[in-house]
């Protein structure tokens, strides 16, 4: 066996010809003299310590050789100049020590919201082919996308649609676990069998749903969401094909899902079963809009094609049943699109704000660099005396600044991965992939790129800069170097001067548009309001009489709790998070396609609901212990439906239907307060009110609302102790305050502000910390100039005005120029902004005076510091 391949084809080639044959006949020799006596990894050892010895050896200072201009010593070089790197570095800790921390902020800030970002914005959804994922759904007569359709619509789409490969049909599931200590409210989805076949998902344990279990009646049999399987199983596998308890019913497991999964059409869900939809029942109906859709497009058809089929069936289904369809046509949005389209402007927002902090500290480290290469100019001058090239400078320069940035950028990750949890932290529940958020391999690529990138440029240009100076005769320089560095480093100044106005006025934005979320009234009080989900399963509850005697018995223990002044419950709440509609028909206002008719959000309430909540009642009455079923039906309608239907008119009296042909007609009786909904921030818009003893059926799943005396928390488990006692298999959830709910609605609005205020004042800071660089630098330049202007007889105010005008004349250029970017920037957070234009000149006045201030106080100090110069001082330097 001969020796290390590629060792030997080096040392042939850096090698002097003069010596080559004889170092590797002697090294081949002993290498086959070792091996056999020691084995051949120890030889290939010995080997490779002896060429490099040989290599040294040839070419030591004493030797008489040159190194080879192409030979593998520029490895040797590099490291030489590293340890030269670190000791002019170790010289002048403070300089190190700004440079590494400014590059650490820009880069951390940079990479944290790149972490966030990259798996929602740019990595593909974690499905095969996921490219080919869609969601269906009706185009409205406003224009809007509805992400509902009715069975019978979904059904014909699967079939008549050729482009669609497979389809599903999701609707929403909420099961209680039965557990020997205490039951859980679990959060489930009804999918249709096809569903996870559709994903490409394959199971960890058990199998998928059969098709035969998609039928009324066979569905008694769930898959296990990952997390639930290893918290209330212990991640036993044998669990598969057991029976758990599920509302009162037995269910089969029948598999579990992996690890990997990601629940992304519902990030709560934890457990699925088959939808097994009945399409014999009033609900299948086109009008009964309450199923999502999924589905797979095939290979070929581009979304076009398919876009233009289901163009074709709409017009069809529109005229076949034209009094039960209020659309202008179905479309397909990739599944991806629609899973980010509320959270992408935010996150590009973000993403583009950590690029203008990482620009600004560039700027701000390009600024130290210059400053430092120039005060190295006479050792730079020297060192070209002796002989030194150009190239070895530059190479000596770019590895300072590598190594800066190197260190900037471990500081910098170390900061991100901080970031990240506390972006994690901060986000919303609801966050599209939110389970994937984490710092990367691609991410810490891109930095190191990033990171090299910059050290290439602060080590280059100053470089140039530098050794053109050298080369220069001293006057020459002198002039050079009170011009062109002027210009570089006031340029770069005045760069970060204007991105932080352009962030500093974008947060000022945001924060007054928050402010003004904030100070929406919601309709109701929510101080001292506690609520909370209360759901009750299983055989006993299948008779709605049943239900609503356990809903008032639930009120009456709950009444009696001490510290609580009323008890109410309503199938949803405003800023509860759940969503529920029904068109409106007004018996005086026919349409000839009921379809048209307005939507309002349905409450069925308890009679002390409006108490409880402490919604007024601007005219007419609220509901009574005396709207009860078999009374006169009722109906309670908000301030914006009486303007919106009766302009100018008293709708007391008038009669309503809701729920289809087949529902009864509703008298009004009262008409209450508005209320904001999905959020502070959302469209007001028409609500109806019924009491729940009058609606078509009960409602086993209902909201609690408790009005107390203290704070909220102090009544909950005295709350839970009082459910338990009417029935301990109700099952509790989703315990908040009312204003902890208003904090949830605002999470989205408060962690962009945030964000964009945590950006806006690193900025500020990094601008101010350049005006104050680049001041100090020029007073300690124009030290003997300040001496001389003293000693002439210039007063300190004089001085002190010389260098404030200095320092002000750049922050007002970098205001000027950064106007313009605000403005666009204000354009881009218009869809974000609530009440406020986005170029609101108060905002844009008030980040200027910001800037202004902070950098009236980065000049003061060099500012006082040139008053201070003593003139004989000065002179007797010269």
């Amino acid at each position: 066996m001969k020796p290390p391949d590629l060792i030997t084809r080096l040392l042939a080639r850096l090698l002097p010809e003069s010596e080559r044959d004889a170092i590797l006949g002697d090294l081949e020799e002993e290498y086959h003299s070792r091996r056999a006596g020691d084995g051949d990894r120890a030889a290939r050892s010995w080997y490779r310590r002896q060429a490099v010895a040989a290599l040294r050896m040839t070419f030591s200072p004493t030797s008489g050789h040159d190194l080879p201009p192409t030979s593998l010593f520029a490895m040797g070089d590099l490291l030489h100049e590293f340890r030269y790197a670190l000791r002019q570095l170790r010289r002048r800790p403070l300089y190190a020590a700004i440079v590494i921390f400014t590059l650490a902020v820009g880069i951390g800030a940079t990479t944290a919201v790149l972490s966030v970002a990259n798996p929602i914005l740019f990595r593909p959804l974690p499905y095969p082919d996921s490219d080919r994922l869609v969601v269906l759904g009706e185009i409205e007569l406003s224009g809007e996308f509805s992400t509902t359709m009715g069975w019978s619509t979904f059904a014909d789409l699967r079939r008549d649609v050729p482009s669609i490969e497979s389809g599903a049909a999701i609707s929403g599931w909420g099961p209680i676990l039965s557990g020997e200590t205490e039951s859980e409210q679990l959060v489930g989805q009804s999918v249709s069998a096809e569903f996870f076949k559709l994903l490409g998902v394959t199971m960890l344990h058990g199998r998928d749903f059969a098709a035969a279990e998609d039928a009324p009646g066979q569905n008694r049999v769930v898959i296990l969401g990952h997390g639930l399987w290893r918290r209330r199983f212990g991640s036993d596998p044998d669990v598969v094909s057991r029976s758990i308890r599920l509302g009162g019913n037995d269910y089969r497991v029948a598999g579990v899902l992996p690890p990997s999964f990601e629940s992304l059409l519902n990030p709560m869900a934890q457990i699925w079963r088959p939808l097994a939809y009945n399409d014999t029942l009033p609900q299948a109906c086109r009008t009964c809009r309450h199923l999502g859709v999924v589905a797979r497009l095939r290979a070929g058809p581009s979304l076009e094609e398919t876009q233009a089929q289901l163009a074709t069936v709409a017009a069809r289904l529109k005229q076949d049943f034209s009094s039960q369809y209020a659309m202008t046509g179905i479309r397909a949005h990739r599944l991806k699109d629609q899973l980010v389209q509320d959270v992408k402007p935010a996150l590009l927002m973000m993403l583009g704000a950590g690029v203008f902090v990482l620009a600004i500290a560039c700027a701000n480290v390009g600024n130290l660099v210059l400053a430092r290469t120039t005060e190295r100019e006479a050792e730079l001058t020297l060192r070209t005396a002796l002989g030194a090239g150009h190239w070895r400078l530059m190479q000596q320069l770019i590895t300072e600044s590598a190594v800066l940035c190197l260190a900037g950028a471990a500081a910098g990750l170390l900061l991100a991965k901080a970031g990240v949890a506390a972006l994690i932290g901060l986000s919303p529940a609801n966050l599209p992939r939110l389970d994937s958020i984490a710092l990367d391999w691609r991410v810490t690529l891109i930095t190191l790129a990033a990171t090299l990138a910059v050290a290439l440029l602060v080590g280059v240009v100053p470089g140039v800069m530098s050794l053109r100076r050298a080369a220069m005769p001293v006057t020459a320089r002198s002039v050079t170097t009170g011009q062109r560095q002027r210009q570089v480093t006031g340029a770069l100044v005045v760069a970060e001067v204007s991105l932080a106005f352009m962030l500093l006025s974008g947060a000022g934005l945001l924060t007054r548009s928050l402010s003004r979320v904030l100070s929406v009234e919601p309709g109701f009080e929510p101080s001292n309001l506690l609520t909370m989900t209360v759901t009750a399963s299983g055989p006993r509850y299948q008779s709605d009489t049943v239900v609503w005697q356990m809903q008032e018995q639930l009120l009456e223990a709950l009444a009696a709790v001490p510290g609580v002044e009323a008890a109410a419950f309503a199938t949803q709440i405003p800023l509860g998070g759940n969503f529920d509609r029904y068109g409106v028909q007004i018996q005086d206002q026919p349409l000839a396609n009921p379809e048209e008719a307005p939507s309002a959000d349905r409450y069925t309430v308890s009679p002390r609901y409006l108490e409880a909540m402490r919604i007024p009642v601007r005219r007419g009455r609220g509901l009574t212990e005396q709207d009860r079923g078999g009374a006169m039906p009722v109906a309670l309608i908000n301030e914006t439906f009486a303007k919106l239907k009766w302009p100018g008119a008293n709708p007391i009296g008038k009669r309503i239907q809701m729920g289809g042909p087949d529902t009864p007609w509703r008298t009004i009786v009262g008409v209450v307060g508005d209320v904001k909904h999905l959020g502070l921030d959302d469209a007001q818009g028409p609500q109806f009110y019924v009491p729940a003893t009058q609606w078509l059926w009960s409602e086993n799943s209902v909201v609690v609302v408790l009005r107390t005396r203290g704070e909220p928390s102090s009544v909950t488990e005295p709350v839970r102790r009082a459910i338990g006692s009417v029935d301990p298999a109700i099952a509790v959830s989703d315990v908040a305050s009312a204003q902890d709910r208003i904090k949830v609605s605002t999470a989205d609005r408060r962690l962009i502000v945030r964000l964009f205020e945590a950006f806006a004042g690193v900025a500020l800071l990094l601008a101010a910390a350049g005006i104050y660089g680049l001041l100090s630098r020029r007073v300690a330049e124009r030290h003997r100039e300040l001496g001389i202007r003293t000693a002439l007889g210039a007063t300190r105010q004089r001085i002190l005005g010389l260098v404030l005008r200095d320092g002000g004349r750049l922050a007002m250029l970098g205001v000027i120029l950064g106007l313009a970017g605000a403005l666009g920037v204000a354009r881009l957070l218009e869809g974000l902004l609530f009440n406020i234009a986005p170029r609101d000149p108060v905002t844009l006045t008030l980040a200027a005076f910001s800037l202004g201030c902070v950098a009236l106080l980065a000049c003061l100090y060099p500012a006082f510091r040139a008053t201070r110069v003593d003139p004989v001082e000065a002179l007797r330097s010269e």
